[in-house]
């Protein structure tokens, strides 16, 4: 999870645990870290040199450097209890390079790459748990999400997961039983292959489905075969979430999308309170109607209505969590006028 970091993903990660407010890292604490992920990504072809070369004392030293780049920044910034945890990985590097060197098996430096794979999977599949991962990051660019996003989020967090968990085992068998070139070329190259293909395919399948289309270039040609829906509002609950392509938000206002007071009487108030109340006929009138902030893509809007005297009248409000939208009162023709 983003914001609480469990001892699960520390043990994976390294990532540290998000304390009080204070100053951030040192420069010293944050190179470290940066050099430890330069390794994980050369460390592909430098092992590859290595054990082809039986030059098995180059691939430890670089297993080694990693643990040390890896725990510096995990001894000085996180706290005890979680730093034997966080210790997990370089405690792998530094087995896997004394185990190639006191039994001379070459392959068992190989483990590096899958580890850092299987580190992301865990990251992935335990956040599972309470908020997906990938729901976090889908907040960093809209806070509003609806149900369906949420449920979605959910999904891509899991196959995300499942993929790096598959890239990593298939790696770690690659690395036991394929020739080293085989193995070089699916860590190097293949992993990163599926990575972008799967990264891509997502990105499509998230615009084909919620229509949320940007000015960027891919989102452009994509609007040309899929042009945004007219989506109409699901009245059926007194909770009415409000899609980011409701066709009301279209140019009212391009960058900031508002739902404009007039639909929130004519799309929402009017269509439940007749359903509500099968006698009531025509809207004839609006009194002490306030607007009280704006409704947004996204929102979830709790619509309460009340029949009050005289008849014909109904009391609305539509709140977005515990803030008052807008309240007031509609005026219907009833069946016997």
């Amino acid at each position: 999870m983003i914001g609480r970091v469990s001892a699960r993903e520390i043990a994976f990660t390294g990532a540290m645990p998000r304390q009080a407010p204070r100053s951030g890292p040192s420069v010293f604490v944050r190179a470290c870290r940066a050099l430890s992920w330069v390794l994980v990504f050369v460390s592909p072809v430098v092992l590859y040199i290595a054990v082809n070369g039986q030059r098995m004392e180059t691939g430890a030293l670089l297993l080694v450097s990693f643990a040390v780049l890896r725990a510096i920044p995990v001894l000085l910034g996180t706290t005890r209890e979680h730093r034997l945890a966080a210790l997990r990985m370089p405690l792998v590097a530094v087995a896997s390079a004394a185990i190639g060197l006191l039994t001379h098996e070459p392959r068992a430096l190989l483990v590096l790459p899958s580890a850092s794979q299987l580190a992301f999977a865990a990251l992935f599949l335990s956040s599972l748990r309470a908020t997906p991962l990938v729901e976090h990051f889908a907040r960093m660019e809209s806070p509003r999400l609806g149900p369906r996003q949420r449920a979605y989020c959910r999904v891509v967090t899991a196959v995300w997961g499942v993929i790096l968990a598959a890239s990593a085992l298939a790696g770690l068998a690659l690395a036991a039983w394929a020739p080293l070139r085989v193995w070089a070329a699916f860590t190097t190259v293949g992993v990163y292959v599926v990575i972008a293909v799967v990264f891509g395919t997502e990105y499509v399948v998230r615009r084909i489905l919620f229509r949320e289309l940007t000015k960027m270039p891919v989102d452009r040609l994509l609007s040309v075969f899929l042009p945004a829906p007219v989506e109409t509002l699901d009245l059926s609950s007194d909770e009415v979430v409000i899609p980011a392509t409701y066709t009301y938000f279209r140019g009212h206002f391009d960058g900031l999308p508002l739902l404009p007071a007039v639909v929130q009487i004519t799309e929402v108030i009017v269509p439940k309170a007749r359903a509500r109340f099968p006698e009531l006929r025509d809207l004839v009138g609006l009194r002490r109607v306030r607007f009280r902030r704006p409704i947004l893509p996204r929102d979830v809007v709790r619509v309460t209505l009340a029949a009050t005297a005289p008849a014909g009248e109904v009391h609305f409000e539509l709140r977005v969590g515990d803030q008052l939208v807008s309240n007031g009162v509609v005026a219907f023709a009833t069946g016997g006028a």
